[in-house]
Parts: C-alpha cells; sequence; structure tokens
C-alpha cells in the first residue's frame, strides 16, 4: 500500500477557454511540467473551442463547465439578469470589455457546472471567471489565483474581488514588479503573494517555430525595418492604435517606404484597426492578417518584435521572440525590466507616444542597433524549465501557512 506522503496531490486547474494567446501557452507549459508522479491534474475549462492541443497526456481535461442547455431561468434570477445587463451595458456604452467580463463572470459562475471531487489544491489560472467559480463552487484544501496582468493598471475593480482574494490561500503573480505594486496598495495579502514566472523552454519554442514554412502576404522591407508583433487587437492594453500615428509622422519625413509592420491576433478592435489604418493610407505598410493558431514559424523573418502595450503583466510572447532570435522593441509596462536589458537584448521606450515614435525612428536610422541585440540575444537562455520548482514551493508554503516574498522584492523577508 502507498505511504499516504508518496500520495499524488490532486489538483484542479481551472480556465477560461482554450485560445491562441499568452495565457493559454502559459498554461499548457505549466501543467505539462508538473511531475506527473507528485500530481494528478485535473483542467476545467468554461468552454472548449475546439479541441486541446499540446496537453501530455496526464493530464485529464474535464468536460467543460458551460452547459449548453438553454436555462430561462436564469433570466428570472434578479442577480443573473442584473450582471447580464450591466455587462452589456459597460460593452455598449462604456465600451469596457473587462469590467463587463468581471461584472458578468461573477454572477454566471452559479449557472456553471459544478464538481463533486474535492481537491488538494484548486489553481485559478486566470482572473474572472476561473477565479469566481473555483473560489465559490470548488471544494479545495488550497485554493490559489494567477495575475497575468497588472491588476490596477489594466482597470479592474478591487471592490468586485475582495471578498473573493479574501476565500484564496495564495495569491500568485507572474511578474515580481507586478507582486510588488499589488502589495503595496493591499498590505493585508503580501504575506499570500507569490512570485512564479511563466514556464518557456527553447526546445518547446524552437519546435513550433519549426512547425511549417511561413509564406508573407506582402513583401518584407529590404533595407528596412520588418516589425511583427503578436497581441490579442484590444487597444486599451496592447496600445496598438498609437502605433499608426507614428507612422504617419514617420511617412511625413520620408522614412516609411523602410517600415512593414505584420500584426497576428484578433480581437473586439481588430475591424476599428483595420478602418484606422485605411484611413491613414497605410494599407501598404501595416498587415493585420488576424489569428493564427502558431505564429511562431513566421517571427524569424523579421528584424524586432514591437509590442506598444499602455500595460502588461508579463508577456509570453516577449520572451518567444527572444528565444527565437528576434530583438522585443516595448513599451516601459510593469515587467519591462524583467524581460528586457534595455539596449542590449532589445529595447524600452518610454510608455507615451513621442517616445514611441522617437525609439522607431531611431531603428530605422541606426538598424546596426538590432544587429547588436541579435548577437547578444545568441548568447543568452531564456528558457526556465526550472523554475516549476517554486510551485512545489509555493503550495508547500500554503499548505504549512508560510509567507510569500523574498528578499528581491519585498526587501528582507523570506519566502519563495
Amino acid at each position: 500500500m502507498e505511504h499516504p506522503e508518496h500520495k499524488k496531490k490532486r489538483l484542479l486547474v481551472v480556465f477560461s477557454h482554450n485560445h491562441i494567446g499568452g495565457a493559454m501557452t502559459a498554461l499548457v507549459n505549466f501543467v505539462n511540467s508538473l511531475d506527473p508522479r507528485r500530481y494528478q491534474v485535473d483542467l476545467l475549462f468554461y468552454e472548449l473551442r475546439g479541441p486541446v492541443e499540446g496537453i501530455r497526456p496526464e493530464v485529464r481535461v474535464l468536460p467543460p463547465a458551460r452547459e449548453n442547455r438553454l436555462c430561462p431561468a436564469r433570466f428570472l434570477d434578479p442577480v443573473y439578469l442584473a450582471g447580464y445587463l450591466g455587462a452589456r451595458y459597460l460593452i455598449r456604452v462604456k465600451r469596457n470589455e473587462l469590467l463587463a467580463w468581471q461584472l458578468f463572470s461573477r454572477r454566471s459562475c452559479r449557472y456553471a457546472r459544478r464538481l463533486n471531487q474535492k481537491y488538494d489544491a484548486a489553481l485559478a489560472f486566470e482572473l474572472g471567471w476561473p477565479f469566481y467559480y473555483t473560489m465559490q463552487y470548488v471544494r479545495a484544501d488550497k485554493k490559489l489565483v494567477w495575475h497575468h496582468n497588472d491588476y490596477h493598471a489594466i482597470g479592474y475593480r478591487f471592490e468586485w474581488d475582495k471578498k473573493y482574494f479574501d476565500r484564496a490561500d495564495g495569491l500568485v503573480f507572474v511578474s515580481r514588479e507586478c507582486r510588488k505594486k499589488f502589495a503595496a496598495l493591499h498590505p493585508a495579502y503580501r504575506p499570500r503573494c507569490f512570485f512564479m514566472p511563466n514556464i518557456l523552454t527553447r526546445e518547446q519554442v524552437e519546435a513550433r517555430a519549426r512547425a511549417y514554412r511561413p509564406r508573407l502576404p506582402f513583401e518584407l522591407a529590404r533595407p528596412g525595418l520588418n516589425l511583427v508583433t503578436v497581441a490579442r487587437i484590444y487597444f486599451a492594453t496592447k496600445g496598438l492604435d498609437r502605433v499608426l500615428d507614428v507612422l504617419v509622422r514617420l511617412r511625413e519625413e520620408g522614412f516609411l517606404e523602410r517600415v512593414r509592420w505584420m500584426v497576428i491576433g484578433k480581437g473586439d478592435d481588430l475591424p476599428r484597426f483595420r478602418q484606422m489604418i485605411a484611413d491613414r493610407d497605410l494599407e501598404q505598410v501595416v498587415y493585420p492578417v488576424g489569428a493564427i493558431e502558431n505564429p511562431l514559424p513566421y517571427l524569424p523573418l523579421f528584424d524586432a518584435f514591437l509590442l506598444p502595450s499602455r500595460n502588461e503583466g508579463r508577456p509570453v510572447a516577449v520572451t518567444e521572440a527572444q528565444i527565437l532570435g528576434l530583438p522585443p522593441v516595448v513599451t516601459r509596462y510593469a515587467s519591462a525590466a524583467e524581460q528586457v536589458e534595455d539596449g542590449m537584448d532589445g529595447f524600452i521606450l518610454e510608455n507615451q507616444d513621442q517616445a514611441l515614435y522617437q525609439g522607431l525612428r531611431d531603428l530605422v536610422l541606426h538598424p546596426e542597433k538590432l544587429d547588436r541585440a541579435r548577437e547578444a540575444l545568441r548568447r543568452r537562455s531564456y528558457s526556465n524549465q526550472e523554475d516549476i520548482a517554486r510551485f512545489d514551493r509555493i503550495l508547500r508554503a500554503v499548505e504549512q501557512g508560510g509567507e510569500g516574498g523574498d528578499a528581491h522584492d519585498f526587501g528582507g523577508d523570506t519566502g519563495v
């Protein structure tokens, strides 16, 4: 008989839906990196949009929590109806998709399928629906929630989430700086705040980059500055809209024939983005190609990876670009300095439109800076498979009532 100390821990990982994006990449790499001798992992999505790709066979993908059958009773529920109408108002009038998602997710959890099994630990791997569902309806000895973004910068309403944070045994941040900012604003949660970066390995990224031979729908500028972005088309966070006016300024100076920009991704602002491109007569410069299931084979064709975000957590796409030898050009979001050494393996521009213009103009005029960055990228390793051990320590600390933090982040306290 197996000794109780050696029994596998039962983990539930909760996520919204399978999609193309950095959080999904982080999820797949995380569950695949967990030791199957130590953990039995169940993966629950709110809904499935096609098959779940890339998950190792030991991970059990449960039937989705969303029940497709029509339930008229929910529209007789004043709590659900208030959330539904409030979300529609936030989207249509306030154009705030994030708050709509935050509001409606809290109210819709009550109509999701419940699980009978109890777990040793449940991990809400995303804010929004996974967070609310896990804290309210999952039976587990310990519960943790992942933060992939700069919580306050992105615009969440803390007062809506406070009672759910109170139920969490651990708050896990993929960026040290994001954790530090959250703990400074909410010191009561500081003992429960932990840092764990997203897991990426060179082998995984390079294998995906070799999956097929890409074909571009346009000709690159040679010589020139050829940029690529992989991101959700959502202006409030990703800031893609402000690059267009930068390109107009470069055209006025006669530099635009040396620039091409391919944008891979979809999102609510994609139709508006395409219209803005047409309005500025930039169709021969900017190419929004929509979503590509695996965009990595395209990246090595370009000169730099551009991410002009207004705010971020710790984007996986930046590290993927670095692994593939593509210098990132990013704005100064919370964790930018954790990912990029400015002027060495990439470039950090101040998070202002003028700085974005000056930075791109400088790279058009001085392409040798990108050559030096590419050389630095070749000498560095961006794999961090070993960081999966942080999760073991986090879970042990949560089970034993230990505290998060470390000297680097919080100025002297110990922990994970």
